[in-house]
């Protein structure tokens, strides 16, 4: 099997360890390294909705998280979903993956010296895997705590506009999100599109 080139790649994110480098893989049919990956992040939606998460800290995002002891990639991908959206996920799709680099082009001996001692994902490289994920649940139910308030929702027509005709997210975000978001959110409305749900 041939490496897939990344669709798009980024440099010194502010929560990675400086030099570092991120390189975004759209793949909808195998999942990312699974040995690397320790977070999950999902693409909600149904027939008429996009769903998001949001965090009393981050603001608006995809829901998603930590993949706990014991758990698979979808198992932690409908957690997180049902936790921080309260959604029942009936169908998870891979997306894609981003591979993160910490201490990028330094020479591993080296990064490997250079771990952090609270660092709590895979060094020097980690990864996470998104998922489209369609979903059930009315958002309405969901009861806000610590970590979200209540989900949001953009019609797939409002996503659709945004993502495609203006190249934006009909939301803000944080910078270090956007980009690699935008790219996840126009694949899935491709791919809705296409399939013509």
């Amino acid at each position: 099997m041939s490496q897939a080139l990344p669709i798009h790649t980024e440099h010194d994110l502010p929560y990675l360890v400086y030099p570092s480098r991120a390189d975004l893989f759209l793949d909808s049919i195998r999942t990312g390294p699974a040995d690397i990956t320790a977070t999950v992040f999902s693409v909600c939606h149904d027939t008429r909705w996009f769903y998001f998460a949001n965090n009393t800290r981050r603001g608006i995002e995809l829901p998603g998280g930590h993949i706990e002891a014991g758990e698979t990639m979808v198992e932690a991908a409908r957690r997180e979903i049902a936790e921080e959206t309260g959604l029942r996920a009936l169908g998870l799709w891979p997306l894609g993956y981003k591979i993160q680099e910490n201490l990028a082009g330094m020479p591993l001996n080296e990064r490997v010296a250079r771990r952090p001692k609270d660092h709590a994902y895979p060094w020097p490289t980690a990864a996470m895997q998104f998922f489209s994920s369609w979903v059930e649940g009315d958002i309405a139910d969901y009861v806000p705590n610590d970590e979200c308030l209540r989900p949001v929702r953009f019609s797939r027509a409002e996503v659709r506009e945004a993502v495609l005709v203006h190249d934006v997210l009909p939301f803000e975000c944080r910078e270090d999100r956007r980009s690699s978001l935008l790219y996840l959110l126009k694949q899935v409305v491709l791919q809705l599109d296409d399939n013509a749900f």
